[in-house]
């Protein structure tokens, strides 16, 4: 259950892509921002850290899942690392539904939180992380 709660929060949060929408300013030092599950037993905190680096940690009904931890990647055209928020969408709900050909069940419904944070770091573009 945790290792799936873990894998879960960290495939969202690594999802980037380039977006447009209704933001809020939160590019200042240490500024959390969070997002919960619809029934509010899962929260992620994603926060901007006065380095210039962004962090986030989970919590599910209130108990540390996940303790702070540095989102951020590495790879051999690019590096991540020091990105930091500019903007924050308003939080919508979103709920999909799909079919599985192998596993406990075939068709999965889900529901959950959406909230877009516009990044920058060395790149002129600003990118989105989405996260549910």
């Amino acid at each position: 259950m945790r290792t799936k709660l873990i894998l879960a929060v960290l495939a969202v949060l690594f999802s980037v892509k380039i977006t447009n929408g209704q933001t809020q300013n939160i590019s200042s030092p240490n500024k959390q921002l969070n997002i919960s599950s619809p029934n509010k037993q899962l929260l992620v905190e994603l926060f901007n850290n006065s380095d210039g680096t962004l962090s986030y940690s989970v919590k599910r009904k209130g108990n540390l899942v996940l303790a702070s931890s540095d989102l951020g990647l590495t790879t051999n055209t690019t590096s991540f690392k020091s990105i930091a928020f500019v903007s924050a969408s308003k939080v919508t709900a979103v709920s999909d539904k799909y079919s599985m050909l192998h596993g406990k069940k075939a068709n999965v419904i889900y529901k959950a939180n959406k909230r877009i944070q516009a990044r920058t770091n060395i790149h002129p573009k600003p990118h989105t992380i989405d996260y549910f």
